[in-house]
């Protein structure tokens, strides 16, 4: 996994590798990975850090970025958009635009939450 990857979600790296994984920094897990799992689009940098062959899944939005698609297809690499996925049943869980509203719901609540408890502690 990338060095500080959990970071902005309040995972300190200590805790991955106590977990046994292994951290590296960017351009060596792109380097050395067969297979990335993204939430962002890939940078064109990204594309050119990446090995022949290996695959790509991540919210791609490829009909948006051509020079990204072409990048991948010429560094020949397997591309799976999770923004391509069917919104049904099936696939919910998988579905980014889905999990995505689960989390601001989720964040909303979490919020007025903390929200009324120091509302109640000023009183």
């Amino acid at each position: 996994m990338q060095a500080g990857a959990g970071a902005a979600a309040l995972f300190a790296d200590e805790a991955y590798a106590a977990a046994g994984v292994t951290l590296v920094d960017g351009p060596t897990l792109f380097a050395t990975s067969g297979v990335i799992c993204k939430v962002q689009p890939l940078s064109l940098e990204e594309v050119g850090s990446l090995s022949e062959g290996s695959a790509v899944v991540s919210y791609l939005q490829p009909a948006a970025d051509l020079e990204l698609v072409r990048a991948l297809v010429s560094h020949r690499i397997s591309a799976f958009s999770l923004d391509l996925l069917p919104r049904i049943t099936r696939a919910q869980s998988m579905d980014v635009l889905s999990s995505q509203a689960s989390r601001h719901r989720l964040s909303a609540v979490l919020l007025a939450a903390e929200h009324c408890r120091s509302s109640s502690r000023s009183t």
